[in-house]
Formats: structure tokens, sequence, C-alpha cells
């Protein structure tokens, strides 16, 4: 496997990726739609504060995907604020990996953040956080962030009970 910056020979790899997630898993990713549009944008690098990253397999089919973004989305800093922890938009960032349904609970995840945090050390993060959250019953998941150093930070409320979680380098 794989990991490296999405770019714009991706855009029916990604297409693909995101037509075969269940609707379960999409349910649970909420940083961007997976339509067509979202796809080119992402892929010509349209948006200019998103990182955004691909696991690939040996046949370079995208098994995991990733968005980063460096600081908070504005809407989640008075949220966040609330948790007393220190906001340093300069060296913390945000992160929301998708991982395909068939190469879940196989390890997948797991290299793929690996490798990520490999990229946030170099660029001097101190922190890093969920977007959005991780759904409170998404307990796969919740078990996932906290195997590799994430802490509950606390809960809230948007469709459904969501857990804010960090990880600090």
């Amino acid at each position: 496997m794989t990991l490296r910056p999405l770019n714009s020979s991706d855009e029916n790899r990604l297409f693909d990726f995101f037509h075969h997630l269940s609707p379960l898993t999409k349910s649970r990713y909420g940083p961007h739609p997976f339509d067509w549009e979202t796809i080119l944008a992402l892929c010509r690098g349209e948006y200019k504060d998103y990182k955004c990253f691909v696991m690939l397999d040996d046949k370079n089919v995208i098994v995991a995907y990733s968005v980063i973004k460096k600081g908070y989305l504005d809407f989640e800093v008075p949220r966040l604020s609330k948790y007393n922890i220190s906001l340093n938009f300069e060296h913390d960032y945000t992160l929301a990996p998708s991982v395909a349904d068939a190469h879940q609970s196989k390890g997948v995840g797991s290299m793929m953040l690996k490798a990520i945090f490999k990229e946030l050390s170099k660029a001097q993060a101190q922190k890093v956080i969920l977007w959005g959250g991780v759904q409170e019953s998404n307990e796969p998941a919740v078990r996932f962030y906290l195997k590799h150093g994430f802490k509950k930070l606390g809960c809230f409320e948007k469709q459904g009970k969501n857990l804010d979680m960090v990880k600090e380098f």
C-alpha cells in the first residue's frame, strides 16, 4: 500500500472509491459531498486549504482517502474552545479519514494514519482533531481512534451524539 497526495490523475479512481462506499460509511463522513463536481475540485486542488491523501493498493485502486486542513473549521472553534485546550491555527490540524468498506478492520486505516502522522510531524504539528468528530454510535471507529492515541474531549449533538477527539504530538 502506498500513501500519496491526491492529484489530477485520480479523478476516476476517486469517483470509484466514493461510488463504492456503503450508505452507512457515507453517512459517517461529512467534510464534503461525493458528487462529480466535488471530485473534480478536489483532484484539481481547488480547495486551497485542504490537503488530500489517498492510499493505493498494488493495483492502483484507492482503498482509503483523507482530507487534512491546517487549523480548524470556523464553525467548530466555539465548540472546541469549551474543552480548555489551546487552539493553534499554525500548528494544529483537522483530519477526516475514510476507508473503503471492503478494507475496514484490515489495517489499512492504521497504515494510512501512521503515514499521515509522519507527514504531520514533519510539518511540526502539535495536535490533530477529527473533522466534525466521530459518531458516538460508531464504536469501531471510536476504538480505532483511541488505539491510535486520540483522546475524547467531549460530546456534542449534531444529527445524533458525536465525540470530539484529539491526538497530541
